[in-house]
């Protein structure tokens, strides 16, 4: 019998082998059920990253947006200094007007 080739000995009970092959199955489900929730898992990953850079995306938007905002807000606000000194002007030369006209009227 050692001639070197494998062979089944007939004290290995039917047992053993049914047992071992329900162990291979079991294994082979466990490494078939994990697999499919790696590859469930990773299709999440790759989702919440296309999200994330959508949100990147939307963020970049939005800066370029508060920053064109500001600028206009800038220009707004030095347009609207420039009209309230026109106005304390005119109402200054509006005051020079009305005394000049009280003289004249006092003076007939």
């Amino acid at each position: 019998m050692s001639d070197g080739k494998w062979h089944l000995d007939k004290r290995v009970p039917v047992a053993l082998i049914f047992a071992l092959a329900a162990q291979f199955a079991m294994g082979a489900y466990w490494v078939a059920t994990t697999e499919a929730r790696l590859a469930g898992i990773e299709e999440k990953g790759a989702a919440t990253i296309r999200e994330i850079q959508s949100l990147e995306a939307a963020d970049r938007r939005h800066e370029q947006e508060i920053s064109q905002t500001q600028q206009q807000s800038s220009i707004l606000v030095e347009r609207l200094n420039s009209t309230i000194d026109s106005v304390n002007r005119l109402q200054g030369e509006v005051e020079e007007t009305n005394d000049l006209l009280r003289e004249v009227l006092r003076g007939q």
